[in-house]
Order: C-alpha cells, then structure tokens, then sequence
C-alpha cells in the first residue's frame, strides 16, 4: 500500500509544483533522526519479516510506549539478551492509535497485559515472545516547523496531506507529505490552513518528501 501511496503523491507533487523550481533535494536529512529511523510498517522488503514489531495500522507514529510519563520509542529487532523476570516493573494496560499518553499505554498491540521491563537503556517490551527495546524520546528526535495544508489524496484508508514548508532554514523541502493518522483525519479537510507541525527529523529520499508526523496543530491558535 506505500508504494501506491508513493505513487500518488508523486503525481499530487508534480501537480502542485508544475512550474515551481527545484527543491533543494540534495541534501540529506536522513541522518538526521538515527534513534527512530526504523520501518515499523511493512514495505516490499520486509513482508516476510513477520518477526519485526509493527504498529498495527497506524503508519505515522513510530512503535512506542510510556513508562514513568516518559516516552520510549521501540527498536525495530528483538533485542539479542533475555531479560531476567525480577526486572519486570508493570504490565501493558492500555492501548492508543497515537503516541502513548498514559503510563502503560503503548500503540504497537491492542492485546494488554503485555510485561515491561527496565533494562540498560530504557524500557523492555515483551511481544510475541521476543523483548524489544525502548530507548527515551526526547526533543531532539523532533523538528517543528510552520507550513500550509495545500493538497490531500486518500489511497484506500489512508489519508495523506502535502504541506508547503515555510520555514526553509528548518526543512529545506517546499513541499512535504505526511500520513494523518487515526483521529487526525480532519486536517484533509482544511486546505490553506497554517499548521504547527511536530515531526521525526528523517525524511524519505528523494522526492517526494515524506515524514512521520508526531502532531499537527492550528497555527493561529498556537501562543
């Protein structure tokens, strides 16, 4: 499905841009945001890696759970070491289709009651058998930036935004795409609108421009 999405915004990109000049697309942000650069949803070359973790459905939030009010962003392999059972310090209780906003809650697995550890590092997570490892999500992992909405495209149940970038010195792209995930669907609707938006400091290359959305707010209403 991300290669017909890919598709799509291809077109939507060159639609929107006919005319414009080129965007400074050689340079390369994809070391830029190391710790959550990890494919979480399946592409061509993962299908058959049932094993990687995933979160189910929801494409624009990387896996990640809270712990002690602190997010953890998990990594995309099974971490090599078991984790001993006195280290367990809670277990799952919750589940969102966003980024974690209560402690035990985590986007990656309906089913609760998955164990959690603290290990060095971060935070343990059991799942399917296997302990992945979550390490701390700060700031630094984001960018946020001011844009306008000025197109949507919708590709099956997944809505897709095109935002003009206006603040160059922070995404040096004039145009970027995002996946609005669950609950945030509304946004297709306000072109135009000026937009607050957080987001992982990768972006797909090269063009079109693709980023992991973490939030988007109204500008205007933003102090």
């Amino acid at each position: 499905m991300r290669k017909r999405i890919a598709f799509i915004m291809v077109i939507v990109c060159v639609l929107l841009m006919a005319g414009c000049g080129a965007s400074n697309s050689t340079e390369d942000s994809a070391g830029a945001d190391n710790q959550i650069k990890i494919t979480f949803v399946e592409n061509d070359e993962q299908a058959d890696t049932e094993e990687n973790i995933s979160t189910d459905g929801v494409a624009d939030y990387p896996a990640a759970i809270m712990v002690n009010d602190t997010i953890y962003l998990l990594e995309g392999d099974p971490m090599p070491a078991e984790v001993d059972e006195s280290a367990i310090i809670g277990y799952t209780e919750s589940y969102t289709g966003t980024f974690p906003e209560n402690n035990g809650e985590t986007n990656f697995n309906p089913e609760l009651g998955m164990p959690y550890a603290q290990v060095e590092g971060g935070i343990a997570v059991l799942y399917k058998n296997e302990w992945y490892l979550g390490t701390p999500f700060s700031n630094e992992n984001t960018i946020t930036f001011t844009g306008i909405i000025i197109d949507h495209t919708v590709e099956s149940l997944v809505p897709v935004i095109c935002v003009k970038t206006l603040d160059e010195e922070v995404i040096p792209y004039e145009a970027v795409f995002f996946e609005l995930p669950e609950g945030e669907e509304d946004w297709m609707l306000k072109i135009d609108a000026e937009v607050l938006i957080t987001c992982s400091g990768g972006f797909t290359e090269p063009a079109p421009h693709y980023g992991t959305l973490i939030s988007i707010k109204d500008a205007d209403t933003v102090l």
